[in-house]
Order: C-alpha cells, then sequence, then structure tokens
C-alpha cells in the first residue's frame, strides 16, 4: 500500500529521475526521485507507521576497463523491510520482492548519509562547483570514516583541481583502509602517470593487472564481450576461469549455460 501510495499518480505520483538526489521531504516535495532519495522518502514513512526499514546496499561488480580518467563502480541502494518467519521485502522505485535469502550488505543510518552525500559531491563535482563538492564529501566522510571509496573520490576531486599532494594522501588513506580497492589503485596510477611519475605508474599498474587476473568478474566481462563478439568457445574459456574463482555466483553459471546452447546450435 505504501509503495502504491507513493508511485501511484492518484496519490504522490513519484517518477525517476536519476540525475538528482533528494532527501525525503525533497522527494516529497519535488514529486520525483533516483533510488537514494526514494528509499529516503519510503524508510522514513515506514518507520512512522512502526516498520522495521533498513538499507540495503547491493553492491554492482565493477565494469572493468583500461586505465581513464576516472573509474566508477555504481551501487544501488533500495529499502529492506522485516517480515515474520525470517522473511523480508526488498523495495525499489520500481519494484518489491518478497523473499528470504539475501546477500545484500545492511547500511547503517550513517553510512547510507554518506552514500547521501557522497552523490551530491559527484553531482557538484560534475557542475564544476568544487567548493561545493569538498564540503559535500567532507560530510560524507564524517558520517562514515572507515568507507575507503569516499577518501578514493576525494582524491579524484583534489586531483582534478590539480592539487596532487592532496589527492595522493586521499588515495593513501583510502588504500590502509581497503588495500586491495582496484579503484584506488587505478585513480593512484591515473595521477602518476600524469604527473610523469614513471615508476609508482608502473608499479601499481602490475598491481592493477594481478588484481583483474585474480578477479571472476573481470572474466565474466571478458566472456560477455567475447559473447557480443559472437566467439562463444572463448566466451566459455573465460566463464570457466570466473566460476574456478568463484562458483556460487548465480549469473556465472547461468550464463555458461547459454553459451554452451548456442554452441551446441552452431
Amino acid at each position: 500500500m505504501l509503495h502504491t501510495l507513493l508511485l501511484s499518480p492518484a496519490f504522490l505520483g513519484v517518477t525517476y529521475d536519476g540525475l538528482e538526489t533528494w532527501s525525503a521531504s525533497g522527494v516529497f516535495q519535488k514529486r520525483s526521485a533516483n533510488c537514494v532519495g526514494f528509499t529516503n522518502l519510503y524508510i522514513a514513512l515506514a518507520r512512522h507507521y512502526g516498520l522495521t526499514a533498513n538499507y540495503p546496499l547491493n553492491e554492482q561488480y565493477p565494469h572493468w576497463s583500461k586505465i581513464d580518467n576516472i573509474v566508477s563502480i555504481e551501487n544501488h541502494v533500495s529499502t529492506r523491510l522485516s517480515l515474520r518467519n525470517g522473511w523480508y521485502l526488498d523495495v525499489d522505485i520500481n519494484r518489491k520482492d518478497r523473499q528470504v535469502n539475501s546477500r545484500l550488505k545492511i547500511l547503517s543510518d550513517k553510512q547510507a548519509l554518506a552514500i547521501f552525500y557522497n552523490n551530491l559531491a559527484m553531482q557538484a563535482f560534475k557542475l564544476g562547483a568544487f567548493q561545493t563538492a569538498i564540503g559535500m564529501m567532507a560530510r560524507a566522510i564524517e558520517a562514515s570514516p572507515d568507507n575507503a571509496t569516499l577518501w578514493s573520490n576525494l582524491g579524484v576531486l583534489y586531483r582534478n583541481n590539480q592539487q596532487l599532494d592532496a589527492a595522493e594522501q586521499m588515495y593513501t588513506i583510502a588504500l590502509t583502509l581497503s588495500p586491495k580497492s582496484f579503484t584506488t589503485m587505478n585513480n593512484l596510477a591515473v595521477m602518476y602517470n600524469l604527473s610523469g611519475r614513471e615508476q609508482q605508474y608502473q608499479y601499481y599498474l602490475n598491481k592493477i593487472s594481478r588484481l583483474r587476473q585474480k578477479n571472476p568478474y573481470y572474466h565474466y566481462h571478458l566472456a560477455e564481450k567475447a559473447q557480443q563478439q559472437q566467439q562463444f568457445k572463448q566466451a566459455i574459456r573465460h566463464l570457466k576461469t570466473a566460476i574456478a574463482i568463484k562458483n556460487d555466483e548465480p549469473n556465472f553459471q547461468q550464463l555458461l549455460q547459454y553459451l554452451t546452447q548456442q554452441e551446441v546450435n552452431i
């Protein structure tokens, strides 16, 4: 009923807008929201009516690519309602699913607040409002100081403002919190390459390459690329490598089954 109340044109009529991040009251006034904004409003109302509602984080696998100016990993925040007998209701702006098992990470309210401010910082950064972006990122880090991604993103802001020493310090903090962070290493490699520090650049480039080979989702990405080029045998080889590293990912098995059938048909 709450989902209907928020989305139906007969009531609040909230529509999806992926470009803006609003607070709960902001979504109520604007009648539009991305996943974070919709979740803010939904959880506020759910808790008002006595429901147990939290922020689950759906961590997406990285879409690996060559070194570029910025590497980003999109994550998705939604709502999880606790029901009886161990069941949950996972609610998004465009769906609601009842389930008993899930590997979603549940965020604290402060961790969710950090994602909210991180989004605002990135929006300001894209608009060229550097000081606003720094202020929003500082609020994000204050809410969740052990989140390596926030420190790495702060490094990106400093690097794009040509404050390379400050950027390096932020990346170093991020790596201390998460020593195997691909995005942080990639950002460091970019910075060292731009500043002509060839030895450090090659060091992190080599570490990135080794991490890729150990990451099953990188091989899954290669399988997807091979599939798009209709190179099914090569795609299957990449998938088998991914499964050898991580054998409990259903997406790997589903794609392998599909590709095997395609190869049989050919």
